[in-house]
């Protein structure tokens, strides 16, 4: 009903949008309005809110969502801005090849599980690597092929990292 309505004006609309299920908001094809808009679907794709986001200039409540599926970039984009509720999902990752540093970022927004299962190429510094490998809120890591940034580094943390995965690390 949005949609048909935002196409009969230029100006901006100012509404408490009544539905609250993603599959259904991602729909609104109009951006730019003033939309009030409650997300109550428990599982949700990262394409979905970005979308359910980009509808109105005004903070999303995604208090309900309890799972988010979807790509590293956007969940730590969804993370930054533009939703209120968010901090205890579980998120499960669609990307095969991620840098360490978003890895992290994407596990401190969260106090939900980070599923990188799909993971094949993890990227970036020794240290990022390894506090990836490390931290409790990140599963499905351990085969991966590392590529690692460093330009010098101490023996030790390379042997950590080398212990942290089956995969190759090209240092």
């Amino acid at each position: 009903e949005f949609n048909a309505l935002s196409a009969r004006t230029t100006g901006n609309i100012t509404a408490t949008i009544s539905t609250t299920a993603a599959t259904t908001l991602d729909d609104i094809s109009e951006t730019g309005h003033s939309l009030t808009i409650t997300v109550a679907t428990a599982s949700v794709t990262t394409a979905q809110l970005t979308a359910i986001n980009n509808a109105t200039t005004l903070d999303v409540t995604a208090t309900a969502v309890t799972k988010i599926t979807g790509s590293l970039s956007e969940a730590n984009t969804i993370y930054s801005s533009g939703f209120t509720g968010l901090g205890n999902e579980a998120v499960i990752l669609s990307d095969t090849s991620v840098a360490a540093a978003d890895l992290n970022t994407l596990d401190g927004n969260t106090t939900g599980a980070v599923n990188a299962g799909t993971v094949t190429t993890l990227t970036g510094t020794t240290t990022a690597a390894n506090t990836a490998y490390a931290s409790s809120g990140i599963s499905g890591l351990a085969n991966e092929a590392v590529t690692i940034s460093d330009t010098s580094l101490a023996v030790a943390a390379l042997n950590t990292l080398d212990g942290n995965t089956t995969g190759t690390v090209n240092a």
